[in-house]
C-alpha cells in the first residue's frame, strides 16, 4: 500500500517541486524558491494529516 501511496503522491509532489525551482530560477531570486519549496512542505503536511485523519474515521469539524 505505500508505495501506491507514494506514487500516487511522489508524481504531483515533484512536479510542484519542479515548479517552484523553475518560478524561483525566472525570478533568479533565492527567496522565491525558498517558499516554494515551503509550500510544497505544507502540501506534504496537509496530505498525511488528512490521511490520518482518515484513517481514524473522524470527521473534521
Amino acid at each position: 500500500m505505500s508505495g501506491r501511496l507514494g506514487m500516487r503522491l511522489g508524481i504531483p509532489l515533484f512536479l510542484a517541486l519542479l515548479g517552484a525551482v523553475g518560478f524561483g530560477g525566472i525570478l533568479e531570486q533565492s527567496w522565491a524558491v525558498m517558499a516554494g519549496l515551503f509550500i510544497v512542505i505544507l502540501v506534504i503536511a496537509h496530505l498525511l494529516i488528512a490521511a490520518n485523519l482518515r484513517r481514524m474515521n473522524t470527521p473534521l469539524e
